[in-house]
């Protein structure tokens, strides 16, 4: 952007009276005034650009000063008259229309003051086909000054506004991944790996493992909505979870339902899958409303569990029952959220409970983190319309105790 400076319009204006003087070129001749004139707007923008809180001082001289130029220069009939729409603009562009208007008026009467000595008729003339475009150059310019201000304010405040937004979400989005267990825990005989992939910057979604008096306990939840109010129930959750660890599956699921009827409002609601496996391959299942996992035997068949009770949140007084089963070496369950089978696929449709079951079919033999790869690249190669949570647990007596950080 080019900066505006005193030292252009300065050399420009002494350099024109200095050729005006060398040459005795008329004050009159179109060069001489088309020099002056740009001359004396740089100087007027430069004063304005860098001297704005003395405007009382410098609007009052800038008519003077043009009074006295378009006096000095045949008063009426001086091609500087048009001087005067500089000082109009500047009024407008600094004050509004009112004080376009004003200005309007106000240059009307110095062209007045500078042409005493013509005929009352020409002055007469000159001011009576000047006078509308000196008004109207003068309210429009303030008008859309004033209008582009408003609109510079607007966006500036709308920008402010997405900045604080996206600061927000990114608070919660660092809370919630400080709820994420920072390794996969050890179980003797069980291989585990689980991703958490969010549809936006904040997801819905939550895995935790928790600690019973034996073996391991697993969560995956889902939160109706995204963004900060689910973050917000998200991290609620995560200290209900930990506060009933120690009960059994369903009556943690009870709890659990029971505070979120109490703390949340109405229309919230979650989806609650808790798995607790032990060290001899036995699994219990509770479910709150979320899609039922599916086993993989060693044989090859997909077995889906029976689905749970109601979602959490709507009905206090809900219950709650148990599924248990036993997985043998190589059986492979398979837990998720709904955002994976509502994942749109290329076709354009939903992957649904099918197409997991076929892809855990035809890569539940893999090792855990390719089959955990090959359930994700369906996600990545389709589009993703919600938060995915993919939980995969192998009994294997020889599996070594799991440490890797998730993938995410």
């Amino acid at each position: 952007m080019l900066e505006i400076t005193w030292v252009t319009p300065a050399i420009f204006m002494v350099s024109a009276v200095v050729v005006l003087l060398w040459f005795q070129i008329p004050i009159a001749h179109p060069w001489a005034l088309s020099g002056l004139s740009l001359a004396f707007a740089g100087l007027a923008l430069w004063y304005r650009h860098h001297q704005q809180r003395r405007e009382a001082i410098y609007f009052p001289l800038e008519f003077l000063a043009v009074t006295a130029i378009v006096t000095g220069t045949n008063g009426v009939r001086s091609p500087l008259v048009m001087l005067f729409l500089v000082f109009i603009l500047e009024c407008a562009t600094a004050y509004g229309p009112v004080a376009g208007l004003l200005s309007a008026v106000t240059s009307l009467a110095g062209l007045t003051l500078a042409s005493l000595h013509e005929p009352a008729f020409v002055v007469l003339d000159r001011l009576i086909a000047t006078s509308p475009f000196f008004a109207v150059v003068g309210v429009l310019t303030g008008a859309l000054t004033q209008a582009t201000a408003r609109q510079q304010q607007r966006l500036a405040e709308l920008a402010a506004e997405r900045e604080l937004a996206r600061r927000e979400l990114r608070i919660a989005r660092d809370i919630q991944q400080a709820l994420l267990p920072r390794a996969t825990p050890a179980v003797g005989g069980w291989a585990i790996e689980w991703t958490w992939r969010p549809h936006e910057l904040v997801g819905g979604d939550l895995v935790q493992f928790f600690h019973p008096p034996e073996g391991l306990g697993c969560v995956l939840a889902d939160v109706t909505g995204k963004g900060i109010s689910a973050a917000l129930l998200v991290s609620s959750l995560h200290q209900m979870i930990l506060r009933w660890s120690a009960l059994a599956p369903h009556d943690m699921l009870v709890r659990i339902n029971q505070e979120l009827c109490e703390s949340t409002p109405d229309g919230i609601s979650v989806t609650l899958l808790v798995i607790r496996l032990d060290a001899g391959g036995e699994v219990v299942v509770a479910n709150a409303g979320h899609p039922p996992p599916m086993v993989r035997r060693v044989d090859g068949t997909v077995e889906t569990w029976p689905q749970g009770g109601l979602l959490a949140g709507w009905f206090p007084d809900a219950p709650y029952t148990l599924h248990r089963a036993h997985l043998h070496q190589g059986d492979t369950l398979l837990a998720y959220t709904d955002g994976l089978t509502d994942t749109l696929m290329a076709d354009g449709t939903r992957l649904m409970d099918d197409g997991v079951e076929l892809e855990l079919g035809q890569h539940g033999h893999e090792a855990l983190p390719s089959l955990l790869g090959a359930v994700m690249d369906l996600v990545g190669a389709s589009q993703q319309v919600d938060d995915v949570t993919v939980l995969l647990l192998r009994r294997d007596l020889a599996a070594p105790p799991p440490v890797s950080s998730p993938s995410q």
